[in-house]
């Protein structure tokens, strides 16, 4: 069982079961088969949306905390409003480990693997982003652009001024 927080502090639980699983896709309207990794969800893999799409993410956190959520007296739109970035985040990455384990429990290493390689894949980029981002000189790319604003400003509209003068001495 995995935990995050959302960010007025309450603890969620994520503890997928054969049933927690059935639900979501019951209450999901079969949109999402968290069974099937790979089944389709707009056009796209399951794993891969739940990946990408931090919407869809806290709707199948939603449908897993659900039962939770009503028992502390929170809607489904207090429950979105408390999920800030960090917290969808932290709760993505939760989602991911816990599923890894329920793949693991129902002796499916297959699937296992493949979401494992996903979520490594994932640190990587991440990790090779920011480093290549560490190399950019914001700053200097920043005055750069300014300069050349300025340079098409000044040549688009530098003469405008006596070419008015012009119009209005005829």
């Amino acid at each position: 069982m995995r935990k995050f927080k959302d960010r007025n502090g309450r603890e969620w639980s994520i503890d997928l079961t054969i049933g927690t699983v059935a639900r979501v896709r019951k209450e999901s309207g079969k949109r999402f088969d968290l069974l099937d990794p790979s089944s389709v969800v707009d056009g796209e893999k399951l794993s891969t949306v739940l990946d990408e799409d931090l919407a869809a993410v806290y709707e199948v956190l939603w449908h897993i905390v659900e039962p939770q959520a009503v028992a502390a007296g929170v809607t489904a739109e207090q429950f979105g409003e408390a999920m800030a970035a960090d917290c969808i985040i932290a709760a993505q990455a939760a989602l991911f480990a816990e599923w890894l384990d329920f793949f693991r429990a129902v002796q499916r290493p297959d699937l296992a693997t493949a979401l494992d390689m996903l979520v490594t894949a994932r640190m990587r980029l991440v990790k090779a982003v920011a480093a290549k981002m560490a190399t950019i000189d914001v700053e200097a790319t920043k005055t750069a652009m300014q300069a050349k604003i300025d340079r098409t400003v000044g040549q688009s509209f530098g003469g405008l001024q006596g070419r008015l003068d012009a119009i209005l001495a005829e």
